[in-house]
């Protein structure tokens, strides 16, 4: 194999041997092959180590990209992505932009990683660099988890309620009604006072799933703090929708729930609101659908009520 080539104005007499040796010092994994067909020449030691197939393997790229990309859309766009590169007739050195994917390891594994590359058209020759970033993306899943969910019962927070009604609001050409329905259970207090927390918790993640299961699609499921939840329920096109969702929600929470062993019972009371019918904005809903909350406490508990305005 020739010796490499210059590249603009800086003269290499770099052999293949000395550039692989280059590239089997890198901490990342790297590979590099000829333009246009993509050959590959070479894979470092941190390449097969995070692929773990044998050294040779691969002959080409398009090759590797079958047998390592899982998904068939990256397998696609990574080769829309070289075609565009490796048909410019271009001098000098091009960057590759960074682009994620999730690959298949040869133990059969799933690992997610960063590709980035460099192309040196005087050369004819791409150089490509994968970076393992699964647990990386693993920490931002979990932040952004914690960031817009409830930790105890995986459920919307208020953060997430409050983006979602945005997006519900704002979306052009929205009609109908949202609704909100504010739940406070009964009885909670006193299953955690005399079975302990532990159990009040797990009563607490039994009623999230009871809700999720209520709940359509595209409604939101909250926990709004201690035994508080709510549901905001967009694109109502008649109030008997919320009427019939807060009598299921009733029946479901009364239904005994077995935790450890031990059977417990709780209820729940509920009040309603509907915007834009009954409230302004996101908060004045939340205001008022807890003000319903208290007449049905008042009246007995058990029960659910509409907000209803007070006589001026």
């Amino acid at each position: 194999m020739e010796s490499l080539a210059p590249v603009g104005s800086m003269s290499l007499a770099t052999s293949p041997e000395t550039l692989h040796s280059i590239l089997d010092a890198l901490p990342v994994a790297a590979s590099w092959a000829l333009m246009p067909g993509a050959v590959i020449q070479f894979t470092n030691k941190a390449f097969d180590r995070l692929f773990g197939y044998p050294p040779g393997t691969f002959e080409t790229a398009d090759q590797f990209v079958d047998m390592v990309y899982v998904h068939a859309r990256q397998r696609a766009y990574a080769r829309r992505r070289w075609k565009h590169f490796a048909l410019q007739q271009s001098t000098g050195i091009t960057e590759v932009p960074d682009m994620d994917l999730e690959v298949r390891r040869f133990d059969g594994s799933l690992r997610m990683v960063r590709h980035r590359g460099v192309i040196l058209y005087d050369l004819r020759v791409a150089i490509a660099l994968f970076e393992d970033v699964t647990e990386q993306r693993q920490l931002q899943t979990m932040l952004s988890t914690m960031a817009w969910h409830d930790p105890l019962t995986g459920l919307a927070n208020r953060r997430s309620l409050d983006e979602r009604w945005r997006r519900a609001t704002g979306r052009p050409g929205r009609q109908g009604s949202i609704g909100f329905l504010m739940i406070d259970l009964d009885g909670f207090k006193s299953v955690n006072d005399t079975y302990g927390h532990d159990t009040g918790d797990q009563l607490l993640r039994t009623v999230a799933s009871r809700l999720r299961n209520l709940a359509r699609t595209n409604d939101v499921v909250c926990r709004l703090g201690g035994d508080e939840f709510g549901i905001l329920v967009p694109d109502l096109k008649k109030p008997q929708q919320i009427e019939a969702l807060c009598q299921r929600v009733l029946d479901a929470l009364t239904e005994p729930v077995s935790v450890d062993g031990i059977e417990v019972k709780i209820g729940a009371s509920m009040g309603a609101c509907l915007y834009p019918e009954q409230a302004a904005n996101l908060r004045e809903m939340l205001m008022r659908a807890d003000q319903a909350l208290y007449q049905a406490k008042l009246s007995g508990k058990g029960c659910w009520r509409w907000f209803v305005a007070e006589a001026a």
